[in-house]
């Protein structure tokens, strides 16, 4: 058995449409999409399109509950906030059926001795890392027992090891954030036990790019600035801009666009 699994598209159809082509040569049985197939490219709506035109296992990750969850009881206060514009204007393209068809999307999915979803089992926001403790894993994969745990989330591949079981963290199909800028997905393969291969494809990168333009940035807002350089780049920005600004931003000592156009200019 071989299952495709592709994990944060972040609407980026370009990379999308080459993984396709690429799983097409690959003798898959099945397609998993594990989550955050939408939000920060401005293609989002084409992207959730094509994904649902799949016919696949699609599951929930956190930017399909911030479109979801955005103008209910559910939103965080804090969405309110400049640095959240983006999920206001994504969230605007969604038809009422498109939300509660995001609502609807399972968080798991399983195979023999498989677990597949998108950050954790019950939580679509929760990082991981390689320092990951054993215990956290424990605590936070308990009432599952496969051996093979694969997630997306971070944009970035490792695994981990623990109790005999194995979690294999792999890389955004969209924004990949492991150093080169190549649409990543998995291919997993059954046979005494799950192997996984990381598939790097290439694809109309520049279009990408160019879509993340001044008339993108005005409707997401200067965080654009930020995850158009994580896309042109292939590597993070945005972690290390609220590491650096964050606090400012939080005691309003410095404004979002001043922040993201220092940190921009100088290249940290």
């Amino acid at each position: 058995m071989r299952v495709a699994i592709i994990s944060d598209l972040h609407g980026n159809t370009f990379a999308l449409e080459a993984i396709l082509e690429d799983v097409a040569r690959q003798n898959v049985d099945q397609i998993v999409i594990a989550g955050d197939s939408v939000n920060i490219h401005p293609n989002s709506k084409a992207c959730w399109d094509l994904v649902l035109e799949l016919d696949c296992i699609v599951l929930q990750g956190n930017h399909e509950q911030y479109m979801y969850r955005f103008g209910t009881p559910d939103a965080a206060p804090e969405w309110s906030q400049p640095r959240f514009q983006m999920i206001r204007y994504f969230h605007s393209q969604f038809s009422s059926l498109d939300l509660k068809q995001m609502r609807a999307l399972p968080l798991t999915y399983y195979l023999p001795d498989l677990l597949i979803c998108h950050a954790t089992p019950k939580d679509t926001f929760k990082t991981l890392t390689p320092k990951t403790s054993s215990l956290e894993l424990q605590n936070l994969f308990s009432g599952t027992n496969e051996a093979f745990i694969v997630r997306g989330h971070n944009h970035n591949w490792f695994s981990l090891a623990w109790n005999n079981r194995e979690l294999w963290s792999i890389d955004s199909a969209g924004l990949p954030l492991s150093g080169n800028t190549l649409a990543a997905y998995a291919i997993l393969t059954r046979g005494s036990t799950w192997q996984l291969e990381q598939r790097l494809v290439t694809y109309d990168h520049a279009a990408a790019v160019n879509l993340m333009n001044d008339a993108y940035i005005a409707n997401v807002g200067a965080l654009g600035h930020i995850l158009r350089l994580e896309l042109m780049t292939g590597s993070p920005h945005l972690v290390p801009f609220f590491q650096k600004y964050g606090a400012a931003l939080e005691a309003r000592a410095i404004t979002l666009e001043d922040a993201v156009k220092n940190f921009v200019e100088c290249g940290s």
